[in-house]
C-alpha cells in the first residue's frame, strides 16, 4: 500500500472521529520487516532443532507446538501489522500505536510545550527499542529511524515522537503553536 493511499484512509477515520479541525501534519510508518523476519527464522530453527534431536518427544511437543504458535504465527502477525500513526492537529499532537490503540491519543497538548526541536537520537542507546519507550531520557513513540521530534515539556518532562519527515513534522508544530 502506497504512502499516499495510507494517509487517504487515515484522513478517512479521522473524520469518521468526527474531529473537524485542522491537520496539519499526518504521517505512517510501519516498523522494519527485518525483526518479525529474524524471529520467524529463528523460531522455525529451534522447532526444526527440537523435533529432530530431542529425543523426548510427549513432553517437548507441546512446549514446542505452543512456542512455535506464540512465536511463529500470533507474533509475526502482530509485529507485522504494527504501525505508528502521528498527526498534528490544531489542539495537540496525537499518536496511534495500531494495533496497541484503536483511537489516537494526544500525546503533547500545545500548553505543555516548553520548546521543541528536531532530534537525531539512538533508539537502541537513549530509550532501548522501538515502539512506546520509557527511558533514561523520557518517554518515546517510535517506529523506526533515528530522527524525531523532542518535546521539553513545561514540567521537566520530554517526549520524543520518531518521524521520517522531521522538517514537515516540526513546520506543522510551528504553526498548531502559532495559530
Amino acid at each position: 500500500m502506497s504512502s499516499r493511499s495510507s494517509l487517504t484512509q487515515l484522513i478517512r477515520r479521522r473524520k469518521q472521529n468526527k474531529f473537524m479541525g485542522n491537520v496539519y501534519f499526518a504521517e505512517i510508518q510501519k516498523f522494519p520487516k527485518t525483526i518479525g523476519i529474524i524471529v520467524i527464522f529463528i523460531t522455525w530453527a529451534a522447532f526444526v532443532f527440537i523435533s529432530f534431536f530431542v529425543n523426548d518427544y510427549g513432553q517437548i511437543f507441546a512446549v514446542n507446538a505452543v512456542s512455535f504458535i506464540l512465536f511463529g504465527i500470533i507474533f509475526p502477525v502482530f509485529y507485522f501489522s504494527l504501525k505508528l500513526a502521528t498527526e498534528v492537529r490544531e489542539d495537540g499532537v496525537y499518536i496511534k500505536l495500531f494495533p496497541i490503540h484503536f483511537s489516537f491519543r494526544k500525546a503533547v497538548f500545545p500548553e505543555e510545550i516548553k520548546r521543541y526541536m528536531i532530534k537525531i537520537y539512538n533508539p537502541l542507546k537513549e530509550y532501548g527499542g522501538w515502539g512506546i519507550r520509557f527511558g533514561k531520557n523520557g518517554r518515546a513513540y517510535n517506529a523506526k529511524g533515528n530522527e524525531g521530534i523532542l518535546f521539553e515539556l513545561k514540567d521537566g518532562k520530554n517526549i520524543l515522537i520518531g518521524t521520517q519527515k522531521p522538517q514537515e513534522f516540526s513546520a506543522a508544530v510551528n504553526k498548531m503553536l502559532n495559530e
